[in-house]
């Protein structure tokens, strides 16, 4: 799967505003909504944390993972 500068870029501009970064657990909420449009969010035993889109990958585990190593 190719990924184009642009989706990085705009991945990191959704994250990188409001408090995301600065550890605001209510900011990071509210952003995750514009995420699950798209992802969602399972554990590896099947538990659904996060019922969200089919469209893009799996963010279960995502934090402290190497890029691009799933």
């Amino acid at each position: 799967m190719k990924i184009s500068w642009f989706a990085i870029l705009a991945v990191v501009m959704i994250c990188n505003a409001g408090g995301a970064w600065a550890g605001d657990a209510d900011a990071g909420a509210k952003l995750f909504t514009r995420c699950k449009a798209c992802h969602s969010v399972v554990a590896q035993d099947g538990t659904i944390v996060v019922r969200g889109g089919k469209v893009c990958p799996n963010l279960f585990g995502v934090m402290g993972r190497p890029l691009a190593s799933v």
